[in-house]
């Protein structure tokens, strides 16, 4: 039981302290493991290029990141300005390579 007590009390150490950066450690660690799997789609992608991929998913995928991203610049007002314009620039360059991506697959996989 002594092991357990102390690994509490360290946790409640560890929130007083780092309880101001949680929010942001979170979002930089749901950009991380967005890109990591964009990153194995895309070797998926390169490993199986016959296999048509689905695009409608990752549509909505990036629609449901895009609330959760609009969301979150809403819930947090203390950011500044210049945060959010690079945000905004992060998702419109996203959106650019999806329609840049989707368009490549349409180009690929022509429907007959």
């Amino acid at each position: 039981m002594g092991d357990w007590w102390m690994l509490l009390v360290l946790a409640f150490v560890g929130l007083l302290i780092f309880g101001k950066r949680l929010p942001e450690v979170g979002k930089n660690m749901g950009r991380g493991i967005v890109e990591f799997k964009k990153g194995l789609s895309g070797i998926e992608d390169q490993i199986n290029p016959n296999t048509p991929s689905q695009p409608q998913a990752r549509v909505e995928n990036t629609a449901s990141s895009r609330q959760i991203a609009d969301q979150s610049n809403a819930s947090t007002s203390a950011s500044s300005e210049s945060e959010m314009a690079a945000m905004r620039e992060e998702m419109r360059r996203m959106r650019e390579e999806l329609n840049t991506a989707q368009a490549k697959l349409s180009e690929n996989n022509p429907k007959t």
